[in-house]
């Protein structure tokens, strides 16, 4: 939607995105933690450093895709 209608990169479009559910995580977490829920700890931070590592990989292989390629990657991902 960002690429058609707002005319983003699609590099851009996949920024913008993930920002936009990194605050909708992070609202979601506060909230947990005003209503005094149960945390795993554990499996977050496992999680939190699986993800962090994902970013890692995901920065230096965008150095390398043009935006028409990521395009057809993601097409493709979102198929299966």
């Amino acid at each position: 939607m960002l690429v058609l209608f707002a005319g983003l990169s699609m590099k851009k479009a996949i920024g913008t995105s993930l920002i936009i559910i990194f605050l909708k995580s992070l609202i979601g977490i506060i909230g947990d933690f005003q209503l005094s829920l149960n945390i795993d700890w554990s499996f977050l931070l496992s999680f939190s450093c699986f993800s962090l590592f994902g970013v890692l990989i995901g920065l230096y292989i965008s150095k390398f895709i043009s935006g028409e390629k990521l395009k057809k990657y993601l097409a493709i991902l979102f198929y299966l």
